[in-house]
This record gives C-alpha cells, sequence and structure tokens, in this order.
C-alpha cells in the first residue's frame, strides 16, 4: 500500500470510529471510490445521517460526501402510538384556536393635498 492510500485509510478508520462513537452507530461503512467517501449503514435520525457525512467530510478533508445512510429509527411507531400523536396536536389546535385573535387596528389614514 502507498503512503497516500495508507494515510487515507488511516483517515476513513478514523472518521468511522468517532462517527460511529459520536452518533451511537453500530454498522457503519465509510469507502472511498476516485477520492470521494461513501457513507452505507442505518442511523436513527435524519440529524445522525447529516452529522456522519459532517464528520466524515471534516476529517477526510473531502468537500463532498456520498451519504447513502438509512434513516431507521429505534423507537417503532405503531398505530396507537400515533394516534396518540395526533390527538395531542389536535388538542393543542382546538385550544388555540378557542383563544380569540387580536383585533386589528386601523391603519393611518396619509392624504396628499394638491
Amino acid at each position: 500500500m502507498e503512503p497516500s492510500q495508507a494515510l487515507a485509510s488511516a483517515k476513513l478508520d478514523s472518521a468511522a470510529e468517532e462517527a460511529a462513537r459520536t452518533l451511537s452507530v453500530e454498522a457503519l461503512r465509510i469507502f472511498m471510490l476516485d477520492g470521494v467517501p461513501y457513507l452505507e449503514g442505518t442511523v436513527p435520525s435524519f440529524r445522525n445521517k447529516k452529522a456522519a457525512a459532517e464528520i466524515v467530510s471534516r476529517l477526510t478533508g473531502a468537500t463532498h460526501v456520498v451519504n447513502r445512510l438509512r434513516v431507521a429509527p429505534r423507537e417503532e411507531l405503531n398505530d396507537r402510538t400515533i394516534h396518540e400523536g395526533l390527538q395531542a396536536l389536535n388538542s393543542l389546535a382546538v385550544a388555540n384556536a378557542a383563544e380569540p385573535a387580536p383585533s386589528p387596528q386601523p391603519e393611518e389614514a396619509h392624504v396628499l393635498a394638491s
């Protein structure tokens, strides 16, 4: 392996370790293709997906990262959870709608004399 390839490989290893540790990700694959880092694996949120790309970009010096990470939340959403969330939002909307809106203030009229 050439020294430049060894350095690039070490940077990738470092980026993968930091991203996995920082983002609590277990399965993260990073590889280079034509000098561009590629990310593959699964993360629990879009925020983690974006952060992983930023970490890899910073540690490798790459200006472009191909981010193929898949977002799969750790918490499984079921119909009941979604229904309860929608009910809470609906209750909040109804409560806000019950409050009277402030009455509009008349605007000042400006008349130009001729």
